[in-house]
């Protein structure tokens, strides 16, 4: 169809809605949906849009086939170079004076307490094998059966008596109506589940049909309301205010026995108040049934003389009530089911009328379907007291058990109350003080990190508040929990005050280290803790999200990350164009000239913010963003000559060039700060991996979306020619034959070149440098990355041991490896190649697979910034060797990179490794000539670099290298195990040869 639409009006639509148009706003601008059509090459192509009178050759093809269904906007070959935003360059402002530790947190999940969640079942009042017989008695009737009764006709016979039919035997059956009254207010409602089994069984017994429940909800009633049967018995599930000793409820169900017994109704009570507490008026009136684990309804029904001799009933016994209520109080939710089977363990004095004086107990409170007992000095004589009961460890097992489905919080609450009172196994006491140390760590991270919602952060600070003020004193001072729970009341203190008027949470329980509280609320509140932001933009907004694990979602652009203390950003603009700036309630203009040249203000954050929008429908040529620790610079970026296609999705930058058809993708990783190596308590860390320290990578490169595969060595191979001196097929693993090749125009699917050495990748990158014309301006500089390069792109702006999260290791594995990384218990047996390796000949332990290899990149999730395999699969070399951390700030380290230096660091774990050595910060090197199957490479490019990297020269990325230093012990690596194995580790784990 013919369109007065161009393609820049098209492009601006397309930002406008975030990526593809709907075909109704489509249809307006005059085109009309066709099939793709394939050009020369296997290319993909849009059919020619057509303009009035003339065909537009510049037309924008699809995107790029690769597992991302996000839109992206990309420019080929031949096409006009449009531009791309990227970070160019960090500048580090100032050093976080300190780091919190991130610990062992533990998950806020793990303390929702859900309610509705049943937990464990106690016995009922009364089994059906106690009163089903007597039920059926009392409340049924005889009815004749088929049998002939042999002894009745024996008698007439012997009397001589006249026969006018065959005397049959009778049996006991239900009347064809029964009236159940269910007593539902608050005298027996901790009874309502026995009520109900009750019904459930009566249900199944005699059927449905002709069963009339009804549940009293107050007394008294209107008996002409419920519209009973005429002589249907009655059956009642009540106390009839026999436990409440409400004179006006007995008096009401007095006259509606006197009403009812005079219809000539059968009429039955089970009763839960134990016979003393009977009222004589009350029960001459109603037949009653002690409704108790001790009482039985006799089977022939007939029921023994009820009542107690006095006119009014007698008390409870407050001994056994007091005793109860000090066995339980470590709970924190008390429910029937835990109140039962308590109680059922004092012994035959304890009848179920004590469970109603215990659940109504002065200083207790009361819920839908639980109760409690009041903080205060009360709940701490409690404490004091069931230490020396000889059932607290009994019913301190039992309270702990039923606390177990509500949250492992409450359940810990539980163990740590029945601990420093001394009624628990101490064998718990390391369990429940790393539990308190880990909700510490999550509290901590909260503050420094703000790393959950609002409401998360006001619950689990409640929670620990009121956890410390049910302990009593002397519990606060004991030295087991005494300072973990002193912090992590102190990061309680600070998540509570951001939400709370000044003064109101400012004291503290009496018993805690007041010099733990005071140093924690000091130092929080000093500054030094930054929180890492991360850089988005959505068409022409910029965003600013607080930093978590989950992936940016589309049609969001990953920009980076930037750390800020205070929270506020100063942004800066040059030359921009478009509507003015978003979210002005939270912006402070700071410049803003007449000539429109340079607009500078600042961006308010928030404690509480999660996405802040910093510029709204800008497009800038320039753009600054600074905080107290650091400022980046973005600027436009113009597809480079070398790149066939370049594209934007929500990872960031992605270009591609192929050489013999051979497609290389890379992707664009900015510049910024990061934490390098591993905290102390991270699982799996190795000594070398510390300290730690923050390095910052000033300027941005480009780096392989995935380790360079064995498609493309051959293709730079070849073309180098003999001259270049690299074997086209090095690699010991061979493709099979029947996976499918590698997509067209993606880097993904094939196999990652192993088995070349350190001088083998130099050769490769300095003659790919030569192919894409540096050192010409507009050339690309390949090399390996430094091994804080490598490390920067790995992390994309976390520091957990994972670009995913943290590692739980299970023995030599990790579930969390499984969607990120191929390594030795993932590897097998659907493994790629045909020449597959078993790992049970090098590693001690008994493996569940016995073949493995390298499996094909990009079939696992990549990091925030689009990598691939940055963890498992193959090793990859890095420029420089091995340095010594310092617990100091760096920019842009190197280790050593001299001619002589036999050894350089690989990073980031192979296919055969195990789980702690596929995290971020493990760091292994080996020797320079070393060649193993499970060795490869990622290129790494920079724009215009000052010189080109090479061992003469001694240059890293444009960098002098610094003079070769004393190196440590074990930097030499000889050769492994058989088949081509080296020993590939940590200086701790050198003698291991990479394979623990």
């Amino acid at each position: 169809m013919r369109s007065g639409v161009g393609r820049a009006e098209l492009l601006r639509l397309m930002a406008a809605f975030g990526g593809e148009l709907p075909p109704t706003v489509l249809a307006m601008c005059g085109f009309e949906e066709s099939k793709a059509v394939v050009g020369p090459g296997g290319l993909q192509l849009h059919p020619e849009s057509k303009r009035v009178g003339k065909v537009d050759p510049e037309v924008v093809p699809p995107p790029v086939v690769k597992p991302d269904p996000l839109p992206v906007v990309e420019v080929q070959q031949g096409m006009r170079r449009l531009s791309c935003v990227r970070a160019v360059k960090a500048e580090p402002l100032q050093q976080p004076i300190k780091e919190w530790p991130r610990g062992n947190p533990l998950p806020v999940d793990v303390l929702n307490v859900p309610w509705e969640a049943a937990g464990p079942r106690a016995p009922f009042l009364m089994p059906w094998s106690r009163l089903g017989a007597g039920l059926r008695h009392r409340l049924g009737r005889w009815r004749a059966g088929v049998r002939v009764d042999c002894r009745k006709l024996e008698q007439r016979w012997g009397l001589g008596l006249p026969f006018d039919g065959l005397p049959r035997m009778g049996r006991m059956t239900w009347m064809p109506d029964l009236v159940v009254l269910v007593d539902g207010t608050s005298e027996v409602g901790l009874f309502a589940r026995d009520a109900d089994a009750l019904i459930e069984q009566l249900r199944q017994e005699r059927g449905g049909v002709g069963l009339h429940v009804h549940r009293l909800s107050q007394i008294p009633f209107s008996p002409r309301a419920l519209d009973l049967p005429s002589q249907a018995p009655v059956l009642v599930l009540s106390a009839m205010g026999q436990l409440s000793r409400s004179v006006g409820v007995m008096d009401e169900w007095v006259r509606l026995g006197k009403r009812w017994s005079a219809e000539g109704r059968t009429l039955l009570v089970l009763n839960p108040a134990p016979r003393p507490r009977w009222h004589r008026p009350l029960t001459a009136l109603w037949p009653t049934v002690w409704w108790d684990m001790r009482s039985r309804l006799p089977r022939h029904g007939r029921l023994p003389p009820g009542g107690s001799r006095e006119s009014l009933m007698a008390e409870g016994d407050p001994i056994l009530r007091e005793a109860l209520l000090d066995l339980l109080a470590t709970g924190a939710r008390i429910t029937p089911a835990l109140l039962r089977r308590a109680r059922l363990l004092l012994g035959p004095k304890a009848d179920a009328g004590l469970e109603h004086d215990v659940w109504h107990a002065p200083g207790t409170w009361r819920g839908k379907d639980c109760m409690g007992i009041e903080r205060g000095p009360s709940h701490e004589s409690r404490l004091r007291r069931r230490a020396s009961h000889p059932l607290a460890k009994t019913i301190g097992d039992i309270v702990v058990e039923h606390h177990r489905d509500c949250s492992l919080g409450v359940q810990m609450g539980c163990e740590l109350l029945a601990l420093l009172s001394g009624g628990f196994d101490e064998a718990r006491a390391e369990v429940v003080q790393s539990f308190f140390a880990r909700v510490r760590d999550r509290l901590r991270l909260m503050v420094t990190q703000r790393d959950s919602t609002r409401d998360w952060r006001l619950r689990v600070s409640g929670w620990i508040q009121q956890l410390s003020t049910r302990l009593s004193t002397d519990m606060r001072r004991d030295p087991r929990i005494r300072e973990c729970l002193s912090e992590a009341w102190a990061w309680a203190q600070l998540l509570a005050e951001s939400y709370c008027e000044p003064g109101t949470v400012t004291s503290y329980p009496d018993g805690l280290d007041a010099d733990v509280v005071e140093r924690v609320l000091r130092e929080a509140k000093a500054g030094d803790n930054p929180r890492r932001w991360g850089l988005l933009r959505s068409g022409g907004s910029w965003l600013a999200e607080a930093s978590a694990e989950e992936p940016v979602a589309a049609p969001r652009v990953n920009l980076g990350t930037i750390e800020v203390g205070e929270p506020s950003l100063f942004v800066r603009l040059d030359a921009g164009a478009g509507a003015g700036l978003g979210r002005q309630g939270d912006m402070e203009s700071l410049e803003s000239p007449s000539t429109g040249v340079v607009e500078r203000f600042k961006c308010h954050l928030g404690f509480d913010a999660q996405v802040v929008e910093l510029v709204r429908n800008r497009h800038p040529t320039r753009v600054e963003l600074s905080s107290e620790y650091e400022r980046l610079t973005f600027s436009p970026l113009r597809r480079p000559a070398w790149a066939r296609s370049m594209s934007e999705d929500r990872h960031g930058l992605r270009a591609t060039f192929a050489v013999r058809g051979v497609t290389f993708a890379l992707r664009w990783i900015p510049p910024g700060s990061f934490w390098m190596g591993s905290p102390e308590n991270e699982p799996g860390r190795f000594p070398d991996e510390g300290p730690r320290h923050r390095v910052t990578i000033k300027q941005g490169f480009w780096m392989g979306e995935t380790p360079v595969t064995q498609e493309q060595w051959r293709a730079v191979a070849e073309e180098a020619g003999p001259a270049g001196g690299l074997k086209p097929s090095p690699s010991y693993f061979k493709r099979r034959a029947n996976l499918p090749p590698p997509e067209p125009y993606s880097a993904q699917g094939g196999l990652p070149v192993e088995q070349v050495s350190w001088d083998d990748c130099m050769k490769f990158t300095r003659f790919l440098s030569s192919l894409s014309g540096q050192p010409n301006p507009d050339g690309l500089s390949f090399r390996l990355p430094t091994e804080a390069e490598w490390e920067h792109a790995c992390r994309a702006g976390t520091d957990t041991a994972l670009y995913t999260g943290a590692i739980d290791l299970d023995g030599t594995s990790a579930k969390a490896l499984d969607d990120i990384a191929w390594y030795v218990h993932n590897s097998g047996p659907d493994v790629d190649v045909e020449n597959p390796r078993n790992p049970k000949g090098w590693m001690q332990e008994e493996f569940p697979i016995d073949r493995a290899g390298t499996h094909r990149v990009g079939m696992k999730r990549p990091n925030a910034w689009g990598l691939h395999d940055m963890l498992g699969n193959v090793w990859e070399w890095c420029a420089d060797g091995k340095r010594d951390y310092r617990d100091e700030a760096e920019t842009d380290p190197t280790g050593v990179t001299g001619e002589g230096d036999a050894s350089r660091v690989v990073r980031g774990g192979s296919w055969y490794i195990l789980a702690w050595r596929c995290r971020s910060a493990y760091r292994s090197y080996w020797l320079r000539v070393y060649r193993g199957n499970d060795l490869g490479l990622r290129l790494l490019a920079g724009h215009q670099f000052g010189q080109e990297q090479g061992q003469q020269a001694g240059m890293v990325g444009g960098r002098a290298a610094p003079s070769p230093g004393p190196r440590g012990s074990g930097d030499a690596r000889g050769a492994g195990p058989a088949g081509g194995r080296t020993g590939g580790g940590s200086s701790t784990g050198a003698k291991r040869g990479g394979n623990a």
